[in-house]
């Protein structure tokens, strides 16, 4: 405990809080000039919120221009440092709000984002006019950030410790077939051992980067490799802003000197003539508040291993469990209607779909099933009784031969999806 509650100076966070509110801006931006929110919020019928919860909408009219405003001005309150953990907290609650709305729009770097405000809503930091009185917080404050991390890359590296990517170098063959156009070295990119490179590369690399990087002798090669590593898979890989964010939040486990020496240059503080101060937000709560943080962080990536079969293929326990660049998925589906035991009748409500619903719905058990139960009070609404909705999925993974993920003597809307046992009528996977 008195390592951990031990006083530092407060540099690394000034860092870790300024170019966080910088990524957000940039994040936000994007859904700016790419009309994301119109794409997204106004223009989709239908949306598959998380947890099935049906209440959760986005809010009318230009509402959702509005909100998204409103999270670009807290952005700018968290870099300069204006009621800071206030500040976070909103974004936290806005951002995830508008995440939750629908599944279609999961990226694993939002959910970083969203854990990442959090940590700034729990570790004391002060404001920008506070900082020349508080000068130093607790050792713990630092690792928070650091812990969490390092729980993006601990995991991502036990993702990928699976038959897929590291027997058959899956899905990394599929992606990297993609980019054979790329002038020079797009040829390269169709040889098997360059898949293998990459499959085992990237292993390595979440595996060990994150203790080189804390380490002082190794520090500045492990920096090297990550802006190596995550330029190049930027480049290769339609993955957002997850690479940038890594790049300019991994320094956070860089020296104090180093952050001391940044900060004075941005907040123009001057080096005091003696020690620092030793005062600091007190709150013991934050504390605990950061354990009960820690905990969840390693339950909820581990907690796949408690449901049978393959969670790539039945994706329960996949969301929140930093599986990134895990699974290629491609599928059709198709939805039927079945009354009094009669014959099953085709229905097609997919022009409702925005293309990227579609293209995330056909492949994932919990939202066939969502859109199940959507066609069917559909379905009701135009005097259709006793009746049931059914489904047929072929999905490929990983570049397997396409085979049927749903029971297809299933009523989807007889039954439920449960988000902590195992859901009977998703088929196993066979391999």
């Amino acid at each position: 405990m008195s390592y951990l509650n031990k006083r530092l100076p407060i540099f690394p966070l000034l860092y870790f809080r300024i170019f966080l509110g910088l990524i957000l801006i940039q994040l936000l931006a994007r859904y700016f000039y790419y009309d994301w929110i119109r794409k997204y919020f106004i223009e989709p019928i239908f949306f598959f919120p998380h947890f099935n919860w049906d209440w959760l909408k986005p809010l009318p009219g230009n509402g959702m221009f509005f909100l998204f405003l409103g999270l670009l001005l807290l952005a700018i309150f968290i870099i300069l440092g204006i009621k800071t953990r206030l500040a976070a907290f909103l974004f936290a609650i806005g951002f995830a709000y508008q995440h939750l709305i629908d599944k279609s729009n999961f990226l694993n770097h939002y959910y970083l984002v969203f854990l990442l405000c959090i940590i700034l809503c729990i570790i004391p930091i002060p404001d920008s006019k506070q900082i020349t009185r508080i000068m130093r917080i607790p050792r713990w404050s630092i690792w928070l950030v650091r812990f969490q991390l390092g729980v993006v890359y601990t995991f991502g590296a036990i993702a990928k410790m699976r038959p897929d990517w590291v027997l058959e170098a899956q899905p990394l063959k599929i992606w990297l077939l993609m980019n054979r156009d790329i002038p020079v070295i797009g040829e390269y990119l169709t040889w098997n051992i360059t898949a293998y490179f990459f499959s085992y590369g990237g292993l390595i690399f979440d595996l060990f980067i994150f203790p080189f990087l804390l380490y002082p002798k190794t520090r500045k090669f492990a920096y090297s490799i990550v802006l190596f590593f995550h330029i190049i898979t930027f480049l290769l890989f339609p993955i957002g802003m997850f690479p940038w964010i890594m790049v300019f939040l991994t320094p956070v486990c860089f020296s104090n000197r180093f952050h001391y020496r940044l900060t004075t240059l941005i907040h123009k503080i001057p080096i005091p003539p003696t020690p620092l101060s030793q005062r600091g937000a007190r709150g013991d709560w934050n504390f605990y508040l950061a354990l009960v943080f820690c905990g969840l962080q390693v339950i909820l990536p581990l907690r796949h291993f408690l449901f049978p079969g393959n969670l790539l293929w039945t994706e329960e326990g996949f969301r929140f469990s930093w599986h990134i660049m895990a699974a290629h998925k491609s599928g059709l589906v198709n939805f039927f209607v079945k009354e009094n035991g009669k014959e099953k009748i085709p229905v097609s409500y997919n022009s409702i779909l925005t293309q990227r619903q579609l293209g995330q719905m056909t492949t994932d058990p919990a939202m066939i099933w969502q859109f199940a139960n959507f066609i069917y009070l559909e379905e009701e609404k135009k005097g259709r009784k006793d009746f049931g909705v059914y489904a047929e999925a072929y999905v490929s993974l990983n570049g397997r031969p396409a085979t049927l993920m749903i029971d297809p003597n299933v009523d989807l809307h007889s039954v439920s999806y449960d988000y902590f046992s195992s859901t009977k009528w998703i088929l196993k996977l066979e391999d």
